[in-house]
């Protein structure tokens, strides 16, 4: 292989891509994650935000193997056990094998579709309506009592703009963060690099291309800060409430 032209050094040179690898995020990886492909080359360049081959034979097989899954979850049946608990216990042990880590009480409505799962880092009380779909080519960290409504998208995978480079095939992704207490309403997409502070909102068909502030709701396209939000308080049981609206 010979020396690159000039002029496709210039175009990587100003691409948005990263250029060197993100060693601390590989390292965190390597040690939460369940399933990620140590070692890796194109892996640890496309999480790290690289530019990157996405075509590698070892990570394209994983993304078929992620599409697989999605069609096995389909097929947990409510009517094959005896109560919701049951029921959803035995989706939430499915889910395990999906994600690089699971918190508790999560809840997944089917169907759901990721680019390979194990890029994927979810905490405790998480609630997915129906098609969340998520590009985890870099790394997505979901926090704790994050609810995603019908056909929330979290994007993290993109491409240069200079149309020589995409010509090439490679690609790049930037990490998505989603805070603790965040509710991203129906229809929003969430796109690479972004983090959506705790205890905000995005209102449906929301598109977020920067970052969202704490106790915030934010709406449109692209996303802005419409309202700002209290923070949360101890007290508020559900049977409390319940009791106290009926």
């Amino acid at each position: 292989m010979g020396p690159l032209p000039d002029h496709i050094i210039e175009l990587c040179k100003n691409c948005k891509a990263k250029n060197q690898k993100d060693q601390e995020l590989i390292n965190w990886a390597n040690e939460t994650l369940r399933g990620v492909p140590k070692g890796n080359e194109e892996w640890e360049r496309g999480i790290s935000g690289m530019l990157y081959d996405s075509a590698e034979p070892d990570l394209l097989f994983k993304r078929f193997l992620a599409n697989d899954k999605t069609v096995e979850y389909g097929e947990i049946k409510a009517k094959d056990h005896k109560d919701a608990q049951s029921y959803n216990d035995a989706r939430s042990k499915f889910m395990r094998d999906v994600v690089g880590h699971l918190g508790s009480n999560s809840c997944f409505e089917y169907p759901f579709f990721f680019d390979y799962g194990f890029n994927t880092y979810i905490g405790d009380n998480f609630f997915a309506n129906f098609n969340l779909t998520i590009l985890d080519c870099s790394i997505v960290k979901i926090g704790n009592g994050v609810m995603c409504g019908p056909n929330v998208s979290i994007i993290t995978a993109t491409h240069p703009l200079d149309p020589t480079l995409r010509k090439s095939l490679v690609e790049y992704a930037l990490p998505i963060t989603i805070e603790d207490n965040v509710w991203l309403s129906s229809n929003c997409v969430v796109l690479p690099g972004v983090t959506v502070g705790k205890g905000s909102i995005v209102a449906a068909g929301a598109v977020v291309s920067k970052d969202v502030p704490p106790y915030t709701v934010v709406a449109g396209v692209p996303a802005k800060v419409v309202k700002s939000l209290e923070k949360e308080q101890d007290g508020a049981e559900l049977e409390d409430i319940l009791a106290f609206t009926r």
